[in-house]
């Protein structure tokens, strides 16, 4: 019997029924309740053995958690500085979701009686990830700018190439490009972020002084010593 049901429940679900609509469908041709629930029990664990026989690294309990640790060395360890700070906010947000979807991943696979018992705590936590990220990798790279700068930074006068606004729910964040003339080419070309006040008192065309990393000409800030 338990075997003609999981034919019939395969069969209702490949049609693209729920399953709640599968076992009411079942119970109503007179199906007992017990035997429909250890028919999808044993579908389950049928389907499972199948996807571990397919795809064994991702079937692997260690999996999810190499890649947690492997995404923090990406972007902490292995990624260049340089490219790191110029695309800052893309690479904390790529970096922050990756957090979050192996942490879930490893609490579901390593720890699912901590994530059946405390599921909200579990769930913040793993939450969490994602903003530890963010807030840790901007800082580092804005560490690494202020070296540069401290280390490589020459004083010039550039010109506002284009300014931009990007309008958030809660904040707006406001950046500029500028083009100044450097050691390494004729012309160098930075993107500069700034405050609400700062762009009201700019505009396209506008000089400004800047100071830049000779060693990385992508890494700039206004100057407000000169």
């Amino acid at each position: 019997m338990l075997e003609e049901l999981q034919t019939k429940i395969k069969e209702q679900r490949s049609f693209g029924f729920s399953m709640a609509e599968v076992e009411a469908s079942m119970r109503e041709q007179g199906y007992a309740q017990v035997d429909i629930e250890q028919a999808i029990h044993r579908i389950g664990d049928q389907e499972m053995a199948n996807f571990k026989q397919k795809h064994p690294l991702l079937s692997n309990k260690m999996f999810p958690l190499v890649m947690l640790l492997f995404t923090q060395a990406l972007f902490f360890l292995l990624l260049p500085k340089s490219a790191a700070e110029e695309f800052s906010i893309t690479f904390a947000l790529i970096g922050g979701v990756m957090s979050l979807v192996f942490s879930f991943w490893t609490a579901a696979i390593l720890f699912p009686s901590l994530l059946d018992k405390f599921p909200i705590a579990t769930g913040i936590t793993c939450i969490s990830s994602l903003f530890i990220f963010g807030v840790a990798f901007i800082g580092m790279t804005t560490s690494y700018a202020s070296n540069e700068l401290d280390r490589y930074g020459k004083r010039v006068r550039a010109k506002v190439s284009d300014l931009s606004k990007i309008i958030g729910k809660r904040n707006d964040m406001y950046s500029m490009t500028v083009v100044f003339p450097c050691e390494h080419q004729v012309n160098c070309e930075a993107s500069i972020d700034l405050s609400e006040r700062e762009y009201d008192a700019l505009e396209e065309g506008s000089d400004v002084n800047i100071i830049y990393s000779t060693e990385h000409p992508n890494i700039a800030r206004i100057d407000y010593g000169r």
